[in-house]
């Protein structure tokens, strides 16, 4: 009997070393049971660097289970040939995955039958964060397929407030001193403006340079601001787009073509909504409600002024902070929406999915690996700690008490004053996975007052604010005709001939608004010209290319 206990004994003793040991085998450095996986992933230099430097090679290592070994591709001007050669070397010897290396999206197609893992296959089992987002919209995944492949995990950073860019500013102070109310369309900001001409007086009015006074003078102040040097910030496109659905602004070299309803191929600077555009823009000029010499302006026209000490009544520019950079004078002029209603529009311009650069080679033997890391990548806190840093540092979770950056719900807070929070995330877009559409930016806390409060208009708040304001007034005017839009694609063909037909429209259509051409007896003869000049051919053109 006593012999049997002890063998028992001896058994359990045996069976818990033997479970213990199991444990200890198969711990990894983050303390989960699981070993780590060995691979190899090839790189550039100065993308090693950053993974490196900003603790991202062991964080999303250990978000992924992997242990990641690099293989340094050199630079950017280095790595293609390098890709080439893994072509004629045997499996063992090539990496286990490509990251960030900056290949044309050619290239990839090139090189990806014999290369590069076809990620169709295994999405649905292997992964889970880019299932969730190819399912969320189809158009994603055909913008990344590539001859019937997908090799590629995507890239995406959607700047919302940027996405409607057409936004205009009025003064909230002017308006109330006029006893005005905020315009809704193109005659009540015409009246309005005159409010503002008649009480603050216009460029017109300003004393003459050739005799100045003795005395300082106040300085001058307009009803309209728009700045034009350069194509910089602004446009006269929120009026255009209130007659006619349309880009063009009288200075954007690609604006003026869009597509139809059906699909086809147009232009709206033809149109009889162009051509009222035109004559309201001229009684802008003929009734000195903007300045004369506006096409030759710069955004630094606009930094004369002062809290309570405003020159412009109405500012067009897609972010009145980034002409001031100053959170208390933007914080004067209040968003003016699209005008017009049912009939006017604004512009669209959706942030592009991108193929992200990390590409699974088709042959290697870590294949389950490679798709966790790739998820890692596009995950909240991936994304995350690839655009700000490590969680602690860089970025961390929300306090549920502050209010969202535009949104209705927090889940995360930027960390201020950290250098890891100073990287240019579009030298990463489209090399990096990662996915941060405006439902992450605007679950985004924050930065309250000392007592507590919340502003949104303030400096570190303030692009929160604008996409609080964009969602609310500028969001549904610019996706009635998101459709319309003429992708990128389809720009690529006859450059010469669409710039001469810019250079003429444009040309052209500030003539009319400065009253140098007669609109009513001069618009026929601008169409015939641009006919002339081979718009409808070049219409033509861009339809074929768009087919392809």
């Amino acid at each position: 009997m006593k012999k049997l206990r002890a063998m028992r004994a001896l058994c359990v003793t045996v069976t818990v070393l033997a479970i213990l040991a199991g444990l200890f085998t198969g711990c990894t450095e983050s303390g989960t049971n699981t070993k780590k996986a060995d691979v190899r992933i090839a790189a550039n230099s100065d993308l090693i660097k950053f993974f490196d430097a900003n603790g991202l090679t062991a964080s999303l290592g250990d978000k992924a289970g992997v242990r990641i070994h690099w293989m340094d591709y050199g630079t950017a001007d280095e790595v293609y040939a390098r890709v080439q050669a893994d072509l004629s070397v045997g499996a063992r010897t090539r990496p286990d995955a490509y990251l960030g290396l900056g290949l044309y999206e050619d290239q990839i197609a090139l090189l990806g039958p014999d290369l590069f893992l076809d990620l169709s296959g295994v999405i649905d089992e292997g992964t889970v964060e880019l299932r969730n987002i190819l399912e969320a919209d189809p158009a994603i995944r055909d913008a990344l397929t590539q001859g019937g492949k997908l090799y590629s995990f995507p890239s995406f950073y959607e700047d919302y407030a940027n996405e409607f860019p057409q936004k205009a500013w009025i003064n909230k102070d002017w308006l109330q001193e006029v006893g005005a109310e905020l315009p809704s369309t193109t005659e009540e900001l015409y009246d309005v403006l005159l409010k503002f001409r008649e009480k603050y007086g216009s460029a017109a009015d300003a004393p003459s340079e050739e005799a100045p006074s003795e005395t300082e003078q106040p300085p001058q102040k307009y009803p309209l601001g728009i700045a034009y040097k350069d194509s910089s910030f602004t446009t006269f496109g929120f009026i255009i787009s209130a007659f006619v659905q349309t880009d063009y602004d009288l200075s954007d070299a690609e604006g003026y073509i869009n597509l139809d309803d059906t699909g086809k191929v147009t232009t709206a600077v033809t149109s009889d909504g162009y051509k009222e555009a035109l004559k309201y823009i001229r009684r802008l000029f003929d009734d000195r409600l903007v300045r004369r010499d506006v096409f030759g302006l710069g955004a630094e026209t606009f930094l004369t002024g002062k809290p309570g000490g405003e020159t412009y009544g109405v500012i067009a520019a897609p972010d009145i902070n980034a002409l001031f950079n100053n959170a208390a004078r933007a914080s004067v002029y209040i968003p003016l929406p699209p005008l017009n209603g049912e009939t006017g529009s604004t512009v669209f311009r959706p942030s592009r999915v991108e193929a992200g650069g990390f590409m699974i080679t088709k042959n290697s033997d870590k294949i389950e690996h490679l798709l966790k890391l790739g998820d890692a990548m596009l995950s909240k806190s991936g994304t995350l700690t690839i655009l700000y840093g490590k969680e602690g540092i860089g970025w961390n979770e929300a306090d549920d008490r502050i209010a969202p950056l535009g949104g209705t719900t927090t889940s995360w807070k930027r960390l201020f004053g950290s250098l890891e929070t100073a990287r240019p995330y579009m030298n990463l877009k489209g090399r990096i996975p990662f996915w941060y559409p405006a439902s992450l930016a605007m679950q985004e806390q924050a930065t309250p007052e000392q007592d507590g409060s919340v502003n949104l208009q303030t400096d570190q708040n303030w692009h929160g604010y604008l996409n609080q304001i964009t969602k609310e007034h500028y969001e549904q005017a610019g996706r009635k005709y998101q459709n319309n839009r003429l992708p990128e694609v389809a720009l690529s063909s006859s450059g010469t001939q669409a710039a001469e037909l810019h250079t003429y429209l444009t040309a052209t259509s500030r003539s009319f608004v400065l009253s140098e051409l007669d609109i009513d007896e001069g618009f026929e003869t601008y169409k015939t010209t641009l006919r002339e000049k081979g718009l409808e051919a070049f219409l033509e053109d861009l339809q074929q290319a768009l087919a392809k």
